[in-house]
């Protein structure tokens, strides 16, 4: 796995886990958002918050988180 996440499954067995509840949904949630911001552009992030909500349906996130969630995990491919 090349996520910045996999650090965590090295905790150890106790932890493994708990790890792979937190992990799993958090790279679900990073594709949607690439997927939707090649078809909403990076100027949409209030589009791109209110289609992740119809996607999983859990806390809605604000088009700020995001953007932020897109730039700061480089999402965006540009980043290295």
């Amino acid at each position: 796995m090349d996520n910045k996440f996999c650090i965590l499954m090295k905790l150890g067995n106790k932890h493994r886990g708990w790890c792979e509840d937190v992990i799993n949904p958090l790279i679900q949630e990073d594709k949607i958002i690439v997927e939707l911001v090649e078809k909403y552009g990076t100027k949409n992030w209030a589009q791109i918050a209110d289609e992740l909500h119809l996607v999983f349906g859990y806390a809605r996130k604000t088009g700020k988180q995001c953007r932020e969630r897109y730039i700061h995990t480089h999402l965006d491919g540009i980043i290295t």
